[in-house]
């Protein structure tokens, strides 16, 4: 007989499958650039046109201790359907300073939209020069819901809430939540316990540690 107890593992980061990332980025940034009246400009890493050319910019860290992300969602941008309004990339690299030099390019170029940063230590930077420009981080950060920027990034609670409808679905009636302790963890935490509620699941442990390390009976 199937165990009606069920485990979720959240490890210490969540990231969008490139397909669900580069249709969501599509449908978003053609929204608003409709809404703004907008036709948008090609996806380039060349430097912004310095006549002004309409669109969206995203700030992605090109370089940096997040290069490798920041590249990989470049290239998944590309991957739209050809003849879309597609994003220009501008390096925010690591740190403040990084994202005001990318947002003060962008909007010296006529922005329209401001995708970026990911990071949520440069939101505030990037808010403060963005002005009335929308901008929408890829951050996960639910903090910054109040900030005046969108939020793009699965949040803990969507990633919860997706694997408890999930559970729920195969049966499962006791759910145990094992998350890394990280802030991304610990929020997710937190979330679970009204999440569970809501859905009628029993939340009956939940441990802050590494979903990997061994010495978690399965």
């Amino acid at each position: 007989m199937r165990s009606s107890h069920t485990r979720i593992d959240l490890g210490q980061y969540h990231f969008v499958t490139r397909r669900s990332f580069v249709t969501g980025l599509s449908g978003l940034t053609l929204s608003a650039l409709a809404a703004c009246g907008s036709g948008g400009s090609p996806f380039t890493t060349k430097p912004a046109n310095p006549a002004g050319a309409k669109g969206s910019f995203a700030l992605l860290p090109l370089t940096g201790t997040a290069a490798a992300v920041g590249q990989d969602m470049a290239r998944a941008m590309t991957l739209a359907t050809t003849g879309q309004a597609l994003p220009q990339a501008l390096d925010s690299s690591d740190g403040a300073d990084a994202a005001t030099a990318a947002a003060k390019t962008a909007m010296a170029a006529n922005a329209k939209l401001i995708l970026g940063p990911l990071r949520a230590d440069q939101v505030a930077a990037v808010l403060a020069v963005a002005g009335q420009v929308p901008v929408v981080t890829f951050s996960n950060d639910e903090s910054l819901a109040g900030s005046g920027a969108f939020i793009f990034g699965v949040t803990p609670a969507q990633s919860v809430a997706t694997m408890f409808s999930y559970a729920k679905a195969q049966g499962a009636k006791r759910i145990a939540l094992v998350a890394a302790d990280t802030p991304f963890g610990r929020s997710s935490a937190i979330a679970a316990q009204a999440i569970a509620a809501a859905g009628g699941l029993n939340l009956s442990a939940t441990l802050l540690r590494d979903p990997a390390a061994p010495g978690i009976v399965g």
